[in-house]
């Protein structure tokens, strides 16, 4: 600002709730409403391992789980759920494809760097190496596999649905708009059948004296 010098510094914990403290409140209001947009949008099922999850909270849960359920030194069976789950999550290290090159198994024991319990990797060779579950998983939280091309198809799917069950009544509609033509034969029918007993009896008559006349 002009020829003055500022100290700059990344505002955190108290600094940042004073600093936004100071700030015009339609700016906080607009700050507020952008976070509950994003935390919105976050809040949508994901995709990892083949399972589905309702949010990344939901697949920190069940990495916790996995972990707590294993003791030390236990594998996890490479047919199973689990495995495949771990090893996808994997693929989201910031180092993955590097760290899993020749791994064939993994297991749940104490980290190397005290006596947290975390995944390690068991290699072709027989070395074994531990990797960071939170940093795959703040990797997923950053880049969230939603799930989209599932829910789109579902919709159009359902959109499509109304308009086949329609066909049927607008079909029955139709035939009552356009009764079927009769035939010939079934006219005369129907114009015998609707004479009155009474009218037959007097053309009858009529015929008799037309026949006595004629005589």
């Amino acid at each position: 600002m002009g020829n003055a010098k500022l100290k700059s510094e990344v505002a955190q914990g108290d600094l940042l709730q004073q600093s936004l403290k100071v700030l015009p409140k339609h700016i906080r209001d607009k700050r507020e409403k952008e976070a509950r947009k994003r935390q919105k949008e976050r809040n949508r099922p994901i995709a990892v391992g083949g399972l589905r999850f309702v949010n990344v909270a939901a697949l920190r849960s069940r990495v916790k789980e996995i972990v707590n359920s294993r003791s030390d030194g236990e594998q996890l069976k490479t047919d199973g759920t689990d495995y495949k789950l771990i090893k996808s999550l994997l693929s989201f290290h910031p180092k993955g494809a590097e760290k899993s090159k020749g791994m064939v198994g993994i297991k749940v024991a104490k980290s190397a760097q005290g006596d947290s319990r975390c995944f390690w990797m068991v290699k072709d060779d027989g070395k074994e190496e531990d990797f960071s579950a939170v940093k795959c998983l703040s990797a997923v939280e950053a880049n969230p596999p939603y799930v989209e091309a599932d829910s789109a198809a579902k919709k159009a799917k359902e959109a499509e649905k109304p308009a086949e069950a329609g066909k049927p009544a607008e079909a029955e509609k139709e035939a009552e708009k356009e009764p079927a033509e009769k035939k010939p034969a079934e006219m005369e029918v129907e114009k015998e059948a609707s004479e009155k007993p009474a009218e037959k009896v007097e053309k009858a008559a009529e015929d008799a004296k037309e026949e006595a006349t004629a005589a």
